[in-house]
């Protein structure tokens, strides 16, 4: 039966984002097998997990757009943050915003149709940043002219509304109040890497053929409207 599934591709599962996202994967039935891009070879007694070795000197942004990605449907990138590092990430590689764009090439050439590019923030940050977008203007670009039938970014920060249709000063005075919004404790509710993946997987669950970013109201909301618990 699982041979049937899809297959879907982690790259820079590092920290309790990356290990809680495999694990989501892994639990939630929907992936015949998980590839986990690694520079060391890891050994695993699921039948549903492989590790996609790739040499050290392999992972310079340089090399990467020609490396022979595994045939997969869904790549989850996972922009690395060192501070969440731990010595339980021996093995598994983290992704930097260089390596982004030539690692989807690489995917996109072995023929992958869903991009999600996950973007981990921690708690505090969740609380105390107002950023419009933590993977790049460019890289959007570069992902939008590659042949993926869906890309979706994902954030757990809250995303500034357009300024377009009141002004240069109403939207500064928006963000700025914003800021202090995000800072107050009752104000918003963070993500724990657990309940970020959770959200994660509803949006792979959903189909489409566009571009969309997801910020932590649109996760949230996502979350209690399919009546996932906290």
């Amino acid at each position: 039966m699982s041979s049937a599934l899809p297959e879907a591709l982690i790259a820079g599962a590092t920290g309790r984002t990356g290990e809680a996202l495999i694990n989501a994967l892994l639990s939630s039935g929907r992936y015949g097998k998980v590839h986990l891009l690694t520079n060391q070879p890891m050994e695993t007694s699921s039948r549903h997990f492989a590790d996609w070795h790739v040499d050290e000197q392999q992972l310079s942004p340089n090399a990467i757009a020609g490396l022979c990605a595994p045939a997969v449907r869904d790549v989850f990138l996972v922009l690395f943050a060192d501070r969440l590092h731990s010595g339980r990430d021996v093995g598994v590689h983290g992704l930097t915003q260089a390596m982004v764009e030539p690692l989807a090439r690489a995917a996109a050439a072995a023929g992958a149709d869903r991009l999600f590019l996950v973007c981990p923030l921690a708690a505090h940050e969740q609380m105390s940043q107002f950023i419009h977008f933590y993977g790049g203007a460019d890289t959007t670009l570069a992902l939008a002219a590659m042949p993926f039938q869906r890309i979706c970014i994902l954030l757990p920060t809250e995303m500034p509304r357009s300024t377009a249709s009141d002004g240069f000063w109403a939207g500064f005075k928006r963000a700025y109040l914003g800021q202090f919004r995000m800072m107050l404790p009752q104000s918003v509710t963070p993500f724990t890497p657990e309940r970020f993946c959770r959200a994660v997987l509803k949006v792979a669950e959903q189909d489409g053929r566009h571009i969309e970013v997801f910020d932590a109201a649109a996760l949230h909301k996502l979350l209690k409207s399919q009546g996932t618990l906290a």
